[in-house]
């Protein structure tokens, strides 16, 4: 992850056309019409693309997961009323699928600089790159009924029997965030079944 590295080459799946910015991949990426979106259990986001996502030249070191959902992630998805997942799934990124069945939890506080969120889960997850990690901001629709969904918290149970880890973000290490929320609460009663 860190200096020196080259930055993760995204090609569309289809045209094989190099995305190397947001703006490339506003202009590029859609859904494959016809099919529907994966079930929310089964939407992961790579390892790869997770690095992809924080090498683009748009990225802002000091943005918070919920900036760049609130700014990114919902202008993106918007006219398609769809998870991001579902928007890239046809993407490369140096070779690899860009999405899959999730193999990791990510739970973690919308506050946490989201460049730190992916670090902190690639790092400290065996396989960090070549796992696919169930993210909320990316695996969720963010337009439609499933936040608000009665079933929702079956969903997101489902997402976690689904992965054979759960990775907790918590910072700073002394005082975690993320462990005064609610949203932990619920996570860690679910891991604890």
């Amino acid at each position: 992850m860190g200096g020196g590295a080259s930055s993760p080459v995204l090609l569309s799946g289809e045209s094989s056309t190099p995305i190397s910015s947001w703006a490339d991949l506003c202009e590029h990426q859609k859904p494959i019409e016809g099919i529907e979106e994966k079930p929310l259990h089964l939407r992961g986001i790579s390892g790869h693309m997770l690095l992809a996502l924080i090498h683009m030249p748009e990225f802002q070191e000091e943005w918070t997961t919920g900036n760049f959902c609130h700014g990114q992630v919902l202008p993106l998805t918007k006219p398609f009323k769809s998870s991001f997942v579902r928007l890239v799934e046809t993407l490369r990124v140096n070779g690899q699928s860009s999405t899959g069945t999730p193999t990791r939890f990510l739970s973690h506080t919308w506050g946490y600089p989201i460049r730190r969120t992916i670090q902190a889960a690639l790092e400290s997850s065996e396989g960090g790159l070549e796992a696919f990690y169930w993210f909320d901001i990316f695996c969720l629709n963010q337009h439609g009924a499933e936040i608000g969904h009665p079933d929702f918290n079956m969903f997101l149970r489902k997402a976690m029997q689904q992965t054979s880890h759960t990775l907790f973000v918590c910072s700073p290490w002394n005082r975690p965030v993320s462990i005064t929320r609610a949203w932990f609460v619920i996570v860690m009663s679910y891991v604890l079944e």
